[in-house]
């Protein structure tokens, strides 16, 4: 459910976006090629790439879908600002602007954490006897336990006595001949 504000919230927010990018552009003008203007610039850059991406998308609902989405099918925040050449402090603010659009973002990384976490009997149980397939596959184990444990912090972390834990142990028994 979207969260309803005032008329006057929404006038006073918008007025305090169209302040800063103001203060931004009176930067620039003031002295173009001052540091500060040069970063005022990029600023003023960043906020208009990122209109015009979620332009795209026709507004803030259906790009949080998306990020989601891409969450979900293992593309990192950082990845995606970087493929779209978002700034990743605004990224962040979208997805925490509202409360639902968080708990998304959070739903979604917690079926990362869930998939992870699944596909780990099977990396286990698969690996061959030689020492560079066992090395690779407990890396793979480590990675999907560390990445479980981020998403998902509550279940998979490593909290001292509380939670479920994921263990990745791997022996080979060698049977005689």
């Amino acid at each position: 459910m979207a969260e309803v504000i005032s008329l006057d919230e929404a006038r006073t927010a918008l007025d305090s976006e169209r302040e800063y990018r103001r203060s931004l552009q009176a930067v620039v003008t003031r002295n173009p090629n001052g540091k500060l203007a040069h970063r005022a610039s990029a600023a003023l850059l960043n906020w208009e790439r990122f209109d015009d991406w979620l332009a795209e998308f026709g507004g803030e609902d259906q790009a949080v879908s998306f990020v989601c989405a891409q969450v979900i099918e293992g593309v990192s925040l950082k990845t995606l600002c970087a493929h779209y050449v978002l700034d990743m402090g605004l990224l962040g603010a979208l997805m925490t602007q509202r409360p639902e659009y968080e708990a998304r973002l959070l739903a979604a990384q917690r079926w990362v954490a869930e998939s992870h976490v699944s596909e780990m009997v099977g990396i286990a149980d698969d690996v061959d006897e030689n020492k560079m397939a066992i090395a690779k596959a407990a890396l793979r184990l480590r990675a999907r336990k560390d990445v479980a444990a981020v998403y998902y912090p509550a279940k998979f972390g490593d909290k001292a006595g509380a939670g479920v834990q994921v263990a990745a142990n791997i022996t080979i028994i060698h049977e005689s001949q």
